[in-house]
This record gives C-alpha cells, sequence and structure tokens, in this order.
C-alpha cells in the first residue's frame, strides 16, 4: 500500500500523518511514499518517490534512482523501495532509458524500484498537460523495458472521469449498477471501435504476462477529498467495492500483498483529518479478512 504523499509535507494534517504511519507500520507489505525519510520513520516502511519530471535525461533518472538504494552519499538512509512518478506519452522515451539502464548496471535491485503510471483517458482536454487521448499501449516502449527488468508498476485509478461528479451522472440516469459497471470499465478498461482509447488494467496485466509475469502490479486509488465532491466518503468507499466486486482482480489489493495504494493525502487536496479514517475502514472491510464484498456505506449519494 503506498500511502502516496508529496511535498509540503507540513501540509499533511497532522493526525493524517500519525493514522497513516500507523497502518504501515502494522503491515509488513506496506510502504509510506515520500522523497526523504521523515523523523520517526524506520527506513523499511520507506519508498522513496522520485519525479521523472525533476530529470532532463533517463540516465540522469537512473543515477538517482541507483544513488538512492546504493546508499550513496555514504551513510544516507537505504529506502525498501523506490517509485518513479509518472510513466505517461511525455515521458516514455526517459523511462524506458532509465529502465534499460538500471536492468544493465544495477540487475541486483529488481523488484525494488517501480514507476506509477498516468490513468489513460478517452477523450480530447486541452487544459490537461497530455490533451490527445491516449491509453497503455502508447507507453509500449517503456512498458517493455520496465518489465524486462523486473520493475513494479502500479497503475493510477484516479484523475480524469474518475471522480463522483461523473459517477452521479451515470448512476441518477441509470442506477447503482450501471454506475458501477462504468466505473469498473474504467478500472480495467474497455474496447471500443476503431480509433477509440480504452486499453487499461486488463490489457496492462495481459502485456505484464507476455514479458514478465512474477512484475507486480497494484492500483492507486485517489484518497483526496476532491474526487468526492462533498465531505462524504460514499465514492471511495466505493473505488474498493467496485474493485472488489467487478475488476476480476480483487487479490491485487488484499492485505497480504499491501492493500492499494492512494494518493493526495496533502492539503489542498485533503483537508478534513477524518479522510485516513474513512480509507482505512475501507481498507480493513474489504482487504482484510475476513474480506467482505458488500458495500461498507452503500449507494454513493
Amino acid at each position: 500500500m503506498s500511502f502516496h504523499t508529496i511535498n509540503p509535507y507540513p501540509a499533511t494534517p497532522a493526525n493524517l500523518k500519525s493514522q497513516i504511519q500507523a497502518i504501515v507500520a502494522s503491515n509488513g507489505s506496506a510502504r509510506w511514499a515520500w522523497p526523504s525519510l521523515q523523523a520517526g520513520m524506520p527506513p523499511a516502511q520507506w519508498a522513496a518517490i522520485v519525479h521523472a519530471a525533476d530529470f532532463t535525461t533517463g540516465s540522469n533518472l537512473a543515477d538517482k534512482v541507483a544513488a538512492l538504494l546504493d546508499g550513496n552519499p555514504p551513510g544516507s538512509p537505504v529506502p525498501t523501495r523506490v517509485i518513479i512518478d509518472e510513466l505517461k506519452p511525455s515521458t516514455v522515451a526517459k523511462i524506458a532509458t532509465m529502465a534499460n539502464i538500471l536492468r544493465g548496471n544495477r540487475p541486483q535491485y529488481a523488484g525494488r524500484w517501480g514507476v506509477y503510471i498516468a490513468h489513460w483517458k478517452d477523450y480530447f482536454d486541452i487544459a490537461d498537460p497530455e490533451p490527445t487521448p491516449w491509453d497503455y499501449t502508447s507507453l509500449t516502449l517503456a512498458l517493455s523495458e520496465l518489465f524486462t527488468a523486473g520493475a513494479f508498476v502500479p497503475p493510477e485509478m484516479y484523475g480524469g472521469k474518475i471522480k463522483k461528479s461523473e459517477y452521479m451522472t451515470i448512476k441518477n440516469a441509470y442506477g447503482s449498477a450501471a454506475a458501477d459497471i462504468w466505473l469498473a470499465s474504467l478500472f480495467t478498461g474497455y474496447t471500443g471501435g476503431a480509433g477509440s482509447y480504452g486499453n487499461g488494467w486488463n490489457w496492462l496485466v495481459a502485456y505484464r504476462n507476455t514479458i514478465n509475469g512474477s512484475c507486480y502490479i497494484y492500483p492507486i486509488f485517489g484518497a483526496g477529498d476532491g474526487y468526492d465532491g462533498n465531505a462524504n466518503d460514499t465514492f471511495l468507499d466505493r473505488n474498493f467495492y467496485v474493485w472488489i466486486t467487478r475488476s476480476g482482480y480483487p487479490g491485487s489489493i488484499w492485505d497480504f500483498v499491501g492493500g492499494p495504494g492512494s494518493y493526495k493525502w496533502e492539503s489542498p487536496w485533503t483537508t478534513r483529518t477524518a479522510r485516513d479514517d474513512a480509507f482505512i475502514s475501507a481498507y480493513l472491510w474489504y482487504c482484510v479478512a475476513p474480506r467482505q464484498t458488500s458495500s461498507l456505506l452503500g449507494p454513493v449519494v
């Protein structure tokens, strides 16, 4: 479970930090993703996050990942994992180069570093840094290098259409079951006519299996309030429920593999200090034995 937070660290509400650290400490497969080791956080619970945008070349990016795992400069804390943010069309060449270099120069670190994948989209958005429609088939140059190198590759299951307002449009028109099917299709992907975009999780798993089936893939849910549209937590709960019941891969978020990843805990994305309770309640309900398949909070309202 990557409780993925970003700088500035003080912007994350204090009780969110303490609650998240507590659940990471209780789950040996979970990690707190952060650019640097924080006070009171054992290195064994730390996954260092590195932003691809901060590096001009894939070689520079590879050097940074290698330095972190090598413990350079000498005496530096060594993370258990390194996560690069993020793979999308504009970073394909850079990340492909990085993966190729790490596979050749640091093969001993296979499985200890990986890359987030931005969520694909099937629509044009001029306000998006990646405005043109694309899906995971657009990333094969990098994905082939990543899987060959043994990297873990968690895709982001938030942003774009994955938010409460979009879900409610479907629900209000066709009912909760139709909205759940719609949300599941955004998670797992779908195929349409010629020129359509929709190759998601299912395509990614199949492509991984043709190269290196041992590479770990797990979804990243959007935990920030901004994805809910208001103060209730029913849509966050619905992410868990739909994944468990409709993705076909419920085990990818079970506790013994670390649970789902999560993103956007920091202010202004997450301002309510009860947000951690909502996420942890869903995690305990759906991901920890007996692993419920009924909805914890019921329909999205």
